[in-house]
């Protein structure tokens, strides 16, 4: 069912969107005493993006976009730019961008996420929060990105989420990036559990 251009009018008004740990199944629990928001980025916040953009631990697997490029994404109503905070002290964490938000087939990209320091779960509860932001206020049909066969940690973490290659039999060329999706009946379906070990 796609949502009202009314209730469109309405979500994208919106500053900023919490997922808290009364979060649904499909998405999982969050770290216990957290929670991830989404808060929309300001130009004033584009030093801080492209910080975690060229840190080293990213800098290999996440696309370097210009200056223009993101302010571009901040004024386009395709495109959703994110600042992730974690914490009751709203603390940024690193950033997002989900594009395709007005396709008419629902098939949204998650065409970026970078977490400032790896390992302490924000990777996860970002994604999860996305990704709820996404089917739940957006009314997509799919969700999906690409990723370098060589990130194994977040190919561990889309996987763990549900997601699933598109073209699962398909022989890629080395280092060709893999397509995965993560369909409307999946995210409601839920029931994966998480992996040992959070990004």
């Amino acid at each position: 069912m796609r949502i009202s251009d009314t209730r469109r009018s309405r979500i994208r008004s919106s500053s900023m969107y919490e997922v808290r740990r009364a979060i649904p199944p499909s998405c999982g629990p969050l770290l216990e005493g957290e929670y991830m928001r989404l808060r929309a980025t300001t130009p004033a916040d584009l030093a801080f993006v492209r910080t975690v953009e060229s840190a080293p631990e990213n800098a290999e697997y996440v696309e370097q976009w210009p200056l223009e490029a993101h302010r571009r994404c901040l004024e386009a109503p395709d495109c959703g730019h994110w600042i992730l905070e974690s914490g009751a002290e709203h603390r940024a964490v690193g950033y997002a961008i989900l594009q395709g938000l007005e396709r008419p087939d629902g098939r949204v990209l998650l065409r970026r996420i970078a977490i400032a320091g790896k390992g302490r779960g924000f990777g996860r509860a970002a994604v999860r929060a996305l990704a709820r932001y996404a089917f739940e206020r957006r009314g997509a049909a799919c969700l999906w990105l690409s990723v370098l066969p060589a990130n194994r940690r977040a190919l561990r973490l889309y996987h763990s989420l549900g997601f699933v290659d598109e073209e699962p039999e398909a022989d890629g060329e080395p280092g060709q990036a893999r397509v995965l999706r993560l369909d409307r009946a999946a995210y409601e379906r839920g029931g994966h559990q998480p992996p040992t070990g959070e990004a």
